[in-house]
């Protein structure tokens, strides 16, 4: 999301509202980062004008053999939008764990705060 259109613009205001939200009620530091190094369920609401599709195939495991990607198709959408959640240390380990008062209590009232900025 490059804040390129009218959509992306309105969901850039509602992060950078519900980052400041996060400050000044709960005392958290929100960080952005311009992208996310995984596949998440946003990989599945359009890919950038930029994005080479050849390239970007190429670089998933098991891509038109055990896994398959309607690329053509997901260029044409244009869906913005923030991966945002929970916080907590070794995800995906054994050794995982979740800051359960941030996860359960802080995060839901920050997406309800990105919900009030886009209805808004």
């Amino acid at each position: 999301m490059k804040g390129s259109n009218s959509k992306a613009e309105k969901m850039a205001k509602a992060v950078e509202v519900m980052i400041n939200y996060a400050s000044d009620n709960f005392g958290e530091k929100i960080v952005k980062e311009p992208f996310f190094m995984g596949i998440s369920d946003l990989s599945y609401t359009g890919i950038s004008e930029d994005q080479d599709i050849d390239s970007l195939a190429s670089n998933i495991v098991g891509y038109g053999i055990n896994y398959d990607l309607q690329l053509e198709a997901l260029s044409m959408l244009d869906i913005p939008g923030v991966v945002f959640g929970g916080e907590g240390k070794d995800i995906h380990k054994n050794t995982e764990r979740l800051n359960v008062k941030y996860s359960l209590d802080i995060v839901p009232e920050l997406y309800k705060q990105i919900i009030y900025s886009l209805l808004s």
